[in-house]
């Protein structure tokens, strides 16, 4: 009773912290224990212990025989005790806790006066949410080829994931949303910045023990999981005192040349340096773990320039020029010196973790856990990588620190219940400076026909430091057949920002000509001019309370069933700021209705073979960038201007605007959301049909459903409705007449008082159908291989280039029925493979097989992926029709929206096939009884298959009325990185 006491206490104290996803970062056991006429016995005492981490817990079996023991460390060497008065004991050694899964222990006891009969176990490994369908997988990291160590590897071996064309960001199931990743249940996800995906942890990777990518079905305690969930579990210590010292290291011997660079191998050396200790305090009572990490190396980019319409095989096309000869060369040698240029990267590292464990059988396990981690990159990001398509100049020092605390308490309440508490802080900062571009227009920015010419930093100096105090508390109770999970989970978010977005201003052009023009002065033929004044400073903070109900009932012998509810409350900030006009700018509605319902059932046809379905609703949580546009939106903290050449006081390149007091009236772009805004949700489903092979080893075929509702739209309300229309002529490849294309036109603004003015609304919708076939092989701790197969197809309507972060524009002003196709994500088959061995033969030290595979461990992943799909696009050169001024030359409607070709549905073009080997090679060789070295040799991309990652999409352009087709459609413009390889020293003692 004192320890509930207490445990309410601690609770009721700490309300200015919040979520934790107590669900994460741990193991379950969970069972039934029955009698020899296979009822359930009740009253049976069952202990788990782990004598290397000093762990013991004691339940007790429901009425139905029923126990659970939730918040197990993952880790290897458990072992269950179970006695009951009448009865003869059994005990189960040698078990494994996968993190973020249930170890599911069937047993029989025999009558301790009987001698008919015997006991008997069987164990099997289940999702963590045992009775639904969740499509999840594991893996030990450091038994992984893991390119630069980052994570995003590990999460696109998972099933139904993918990385986007940039090889940045990785996408589960078609939804290109935020998804969460927990470290022991602390959220470490980075919302704040979604460029920066690959360093997202904030501990070294040395730190984790294992890494867990869940697709679908996730456990109820888990928020805003609209996309995956990355669930890693990091390193204890335990009661033998354990250290190592290692280093990686890379040189350019070691890689490959890039696909785009000319020849040039990009990447440089690297070194990352690293050691840990861990071992006891309190023998069986108190642990500790810590790791320490460098990096520290040199690399180069390439500044590339491939847009057709500028560059061809034999570089720079100067015959699409037409300026005149002075003024066309002068152009010329301004592009000339932005192409193929060789930009230093370096980057520096350094990251920390300790974790201090206490457990006690009377108080339950304790513990605490600090993490650091410091990034920089003092000549700009982007090491080892070929520009697209320009973009890369005037980056200076980038800086990204992580910093994390999380405590955790796990404790019995009573003989049939635990408890999971979780609490922690975890804080993103990241910094950026302008660099030189060494150009006359300075730090200006220029798109022409595409290409990013000038700066490719849209900010001069930019911070984002984000927080997130993060509590989180669950129940688990075993009562009956049920086994009923209680939770709540609050957060909150401080968000600071220094960075004004555009504040040095951006020239768009369609044409060689134009641009060579406007670059000799006095005349204005560029397309758009935007720019951003305003306050650079601001803070915000975002709040979120989550509570949960779940039940998992053993309704048959054969039949479990699930059912809960979710509920989450965003609270988001509001701003001190509106507009006149537009009253909701700055107004953030925040939804009251983001309930879901759980549900899910197991049906055992046989032993062996299990039916499983589950389906939920999940939501997206809303994107600190986007919160941050909509909070601006009234455009008076910053005002976002878009200038046509033909307005009144429009500049002349390469001039830009002091403030918005001499920028041309009616030129302000204002932003808001419909009164009733809401988070967008997926309906998510799975069913299953599974097939144990042993009790470690499976195959299953799954039908995985997520259609997305409430997706983000906007819509430019300050277009007057059009009345005219217009029909362009489509010519072929050979000049003649090959179609035409009738749209009406928008000639003219509501107000002139205002340019843009996007109102964001809920009207998006999206599909994902899959069908995956996996399996899952594991052989004793020395054999694991698994792989998965995935047949999808993804649709939407929101496929178009964001307006504002996160919302799209649509082709003809907020029709976005108009859009619907293939997702920007739709990849149709994926094929995932991985494996470890580690040879163990029987035998003495006479046998010469025993000697020559003694040691060695052998790994790798393969994987083989369909082509992203892209959409093709019209260039549109200027004023289309005599008699009539098209509002925005950007679109061929002139409304500004996404200038997608309108006979064809969007993400129509496929370019390459992909497919990427890994391999890790390690040798473990004894130097004393105590201390060994193990040499490892990694290869990353073993077969160098550097596939497309991006095309070119200009399919036409649009000049007089005519569309024109343009060469090079579809053509490769980017591709994934090529081979490289590191090798190690690991000292071990």
């Amino acid at each position: 009773m004192r320890k509930v006491c207490l445990l309410t206490l601690f609770i009721l104290l700490l309300p200015s912290f919040a979520p934790a996803q107590t669900a994460a970062g741990s193991g379950v056991i969970a069972g039934v224990v029955r009698d020899p006429y296979d009822e359930g016995l009740p009253d049976a005492m069952v202990v788990i212990t782990n004598q290397s981490i000093g762990l013991s817990r004691t339940i007790y079996t429901t009425i139905d025989g029923v126990f659970e023991v939730s918040g197990l460390p993952p880790a290897s060497g458990y072992r269950l005790d179970v006695s009951r008065k009448g009865f003869e004991s059994l005990s189960v050694d040698d078990l494994e806790v996968p993190v973020g899964q249930t170890l599911h222990v069937e047993i029989g006891l025999k009558e301790a006066a009987s001698s008919e009969g015997e006991n008997w176990h069987t164990v099997t490994l289940e999702p963590l949410n045992h009775a639904s369908a969740a499509i999840a997988s594991s893996w030990h990291p450091d038994r992984l080829p893991l390119r630069d160590r980052l994570w995003q590897d590990v999460a696109l071996l998972g099933t139904a994931a993918s990385l986007d064309r940039r090889n940045e960001r990785v996408v589960f199931r078609g939804q290109a949303v935020p998804y969460p990743a927990a470290m022991d249940g602390l959220l470490t996800s980075p919302l704040a910045q979604t460029a920066l995906p690959g360093v997202a942890l904030g501990v070294p990777p040395a730190a984790v023990k294992e890494v867990q990518v869940v697709s679908s079905g996730y456990a109820a305690g888990v928020n805003n999981a609209m996309g995956g969930l990355l669930n890693f579990a990091t390193r204890t210590g335990s009661n033998y005192v354990h250290g190592e010292v290692y280093d990686f290291f890379r040189n350019s011997s070691l890689v490959a040349a890039e696909r785009f660079s000319g020849g040039r191998k990009l990447l440089g050396w690297r070194h990352q340096p690293g050691a840990s200790v861990s071992g006891p305090l309190s023998k069986d009572h108190l642990f500790y773990f810590v790791n320490l990490e460098g990096n520290l190396g040199h690399a180069q980019a390439m500044n590339r320039i491939s847009s057709p319409l500028l560059v061809g095989a034999g570089g720079l096309l100067r015959a699409n020029c037409t300026a005149g000869t002075d003024k066309c060369n002068s152009a010329a040698a301004f592009i000339e010196k932005q192409m193929d240029v060789i930009l230093p990267r370096a980057q520096f590292s350094s990251s920390g973790f300790a974790r201090l464990d206490y457990r006690d059988e009377r108080w339950g396990d304790l513990n605490l856990a600090l993490g650091f981690s410091r990034w920089r990159w003092p000549d700009g990001m982007g090491a080892g990588q070929v520009a697209e398509n320009g973009g890369m100049l005037g980056q200076g020092p980038h800086a990204l620190q992580n910093s994390l605390v999380r405590f955790g308490w796990t404790t019995g309440l009573g003989p049939f219940a635990i408890n999971e508490l979780g609490l922690g802080l975890y804080r993103d900062r990241f910094t950026a400076k302008p660099g030189e571009t060494g150009l006359s227009t300075g730090s200006l920015r220029i798109n022409l026909a595409g290409a990013w010419l000038g700066s490719g930093q849209p900010y001069g100096r930019s911070i984002w430091d984000v927080e997130r105090k993060q509590y989180g508390d669950q129940i688990t109770a075993n009562i009956g057949s049920h086994t009923i999970k209680l939770g709540v989970s609050w957060h909150t978010s401080p968000v600071r920002i220094n960075e004004i977005n555009d504040a040095n201003g951006t020239y768009y052009y369609s044409t060689l000509t134009d641009f060579a023009l406007d670059l000799a002065g006095g005349v204005r033929n560029y397309t758009l001019f935007t720019q951003r004044f305003g306050t650079a400073d601001r803070k915000f903070t975002n709040k979120e309370f989550a509570a949960y109900f779940q039940d998992a009932w053993r309704l048959l012998p054969r039949l479990s069933v699930t059912y809960g509810l979710r509920w989450e409350k965003p609270v988001l900030p509001q701003s001190r700021y509106s507009d006149t006009a537009f009253w909701r700018a700055g107004r953030l509605p925040s939804p009251n209705i983001d309930g879901s319902p759980i549900l899910g059932a197991v049906y055992r046809l046989r032993d062996d073979t299990v039916v499983r379905f589950g389906g939920s609703f999940y939501y997206a949580p809303q994107p600190n960038e986007l919160v941050d546009a909509l909070l601006l939106g009234s455009a008076k903290e910053q005002t976002p201007i878009t200038v046509n050449r033909t307005y009144t006081a429009a500049p002349y390149f390469p001039k830009v605007f002091t403030s918005y007091s001499v920028a041309p009236a009616g030129t302000k772009d204002v932003v808001y959301t419909v009164n009733k805004f809401r988070n967008p949700f997926t309906v998510q489903s799975t069913l299953s049909i599974e097939q144990r092979l042993g009790r470690r080893s499976s195959v299953s075929l799954s039908y995985l459903g997520s259609p997305g509702r409430r997706l983000w739209t906007l819509k430019n309300v300050n277009l007057t409705d059009p009345t005219t229309f217009r029909t362009y002529t489509i010519l072929d490849a050979a000049g003649n007449s090959a179609g035409s294309y009738t749209t009406y036109v928008w000639l003219a603004r509501s107000s002139t008082a205002y340019g843009r003015v996007y109102e964001v609304a809920n009207q998006g919708l999206s599909s994902y159908n899959a069908l995956v076939a996996r399996f899952d092989v594991r052989l004793g701790q020395d054999l694991t291989v698994n792989g998965s197969y995935t047949f999808s197809h993804a649709i939407d309507n929101v496929s178009g280039p964001w307006a504002i972060p996160n919302v799209p524009l649509s082709m003809e002003h907020g029709k976005t029925n108009l859009d619907r196709g293939n997702a920007n994500f739709d990849q149709r088959h994926r094929l995932v493979l991985s494996w470890f061995w580690r040879p163990s033969l029987s035998g003495g030290a006479s046998n010469p097989a025993q000697r020559l595979l003694e040691g060695w461990e052998h790994s790798g992943t393969f994987v083989a992926a369909s082509a992203l799909p892209a959409t093709p696009l019209v260039l549109v050169n200027g004023q289309q029709f005599s008699g009539i001024n098209l509002l925005y030359t950007t679109s061929l409607n002139g409304s500004g929206g996404w200038s997608r070709f309108p006979l064809q549905g969007p993400n129509t073009l496929r370019g390459e096939a992909g497919y990427t080997a890994s391999m890790r090679l390690a040798r473990t060789l004894r130097v004393t009884e105590k201390a060994s070295a193990k040499l490892i040799f990694e290869v990353y991309n073993l077969l160098n298959s550097r596939f497309a990652t991006g095309l070119n999409t200009v399919a036409y352009t649009a000049t007089g009325g005519v569309l024109r087709p343009v060469a090079g459609l579809g053509t490769a413009n980017s591709a994934a990185p090529g081979l490289s390889a590191q090798m190690a020293l690991r000292i071990d003692f």
